[in-house]
């Protein structure tokens, strides 16, 4: 049993990563906010840099999932927020890591610092792009070099589209769907890099558990698809139609640069490094993906019980 300290266990993925590691026998020691409750909690502040000294003493690893949602609309308060969320958390972090020797620091990243990249593949290797993310994401990676200064092994999960069952991007795209409302946005050309919640629970077990691997990881599905193609396979499974084409304009309108850097960006990518250290994916293409994620909801009658990762 292995004592694993977590940060951003009340997102999508720190949920069904926590569920997951306590039923292999792990320990799992929650980072939260508010006043701890039990021995299973600790209370920080990520902002201020705040941690009990003693607090990573022991620990077999640190997992951070920490940030604020990039989800709703960047005025600059909030994209003040988003930036500081991830790199004062990370820089906490990674500091009392390196003062505990503790060995591994898994640390959430994503593929926005690649930017908007049309065709190119993308993989560990290839260049940052330009944009806000892109700029986050740099500083966030950034962080870790305290951590990795003191001999912490660190790894930046550069983390897709997380497709789960309840919550995320398909919680807000299935009720357009729904009403038939559902379609590409922009051209539809640029390059979907998504990931099923599952593997990205497992991509992250598999990296704890992968001494030699280090640095930035792509975790997304082997598999991308156009975002015409997305909206496609979300139709069919939902058995809508997937017509209705949201101009770009449109989207600048409600979303401003988000629609930009997130909505309408291309990023194809290869997740090397996982394909190199033999990691399986339970679900690489997408509309298994799909069919998996919606029997989660109870729209056919099965209990999606073919993998056996808890993620509700």
């Amino acid at each position: 049993m292995s004592n694993i300290v977590l940060a951003g266990s009340s997102g999508i993925l720190g949920t069904a990563l926590t569920k997951s590691l306590e039923l292999q026998g792990h320990q799992v020691i929650r980072l939260v906010r508010r006043p701890a409750n039990g021995p299973n909690e600790l209370t920080w502040n990520p902002t201020t840099g705040t941690i009990a000294p003693d607090a990573l003493t022991n620990c077999d690893a640190v997992v951070n999932l920490a940030g604020e949602s990039i989800s709703s609309r960047w005025t600059n308060p909030r994209k003040k927020r988003i930036v500081e969320s991830r790199i004062l958390s990370t820089q906490c972090l990674a500091e009392q890591c390196a003062r505990s020797n503790v060995p591994v620091l898994i640390n959430a990243s994503a593929i926005g610092i690649y930017g908007n990249r049309a065709d190119e593949i993308l993989d560990e290797t290839s260049p940052p792009g330009v944009g806000f993310l892109t700029d986050t994401c740099m500083g966030w990676e950034h962080a870790l070099d305290p951590a990795r200064s003191g001999g912490v092994r660190t790894v930046s999960c550069r983390f897709g589209m997380i497709l789960a069952p309840k919550g995320g991007a398909l919680a807000r795209l299935k009720p357009l769907f729904d009403f038939g409302l559902g379609g590409p946005l922009g051209t539809g050309l640029q390059w979907v890099s998504w990931i099923h919640l599952a593997d990205a629970v497992g991509a992250v077990e598999h990296l704890l558990a992968q001494n030699a691997t280090e640095g930035a990881v792509v975790v997304t599905s082997p598999n991308p698809v156009r975002q015409a193609q997305f909206a496609k396979t979300l139709a069919n499974r939902l058995h809508r139609p997937s017509w209705i084409r949201t101009s770009a304009w449109i989207l600048r309108l409600f979303a401003g640069q988000m629609a930009d850097e997130l909505l309408l960006t291309s990023q194809r990518c290869h997740p090397a490094k996982l394909c190199a250290t033999d990691f399986v994916w339970k679900f690489p293409e997408l509309d298994l993906a799909f069919q998996d994620l919606l029997n989660r909801q109870g729209l056919s009658g099965k209990d999606g019980s073919m993998i056996s990762v808890p993620l509700e």
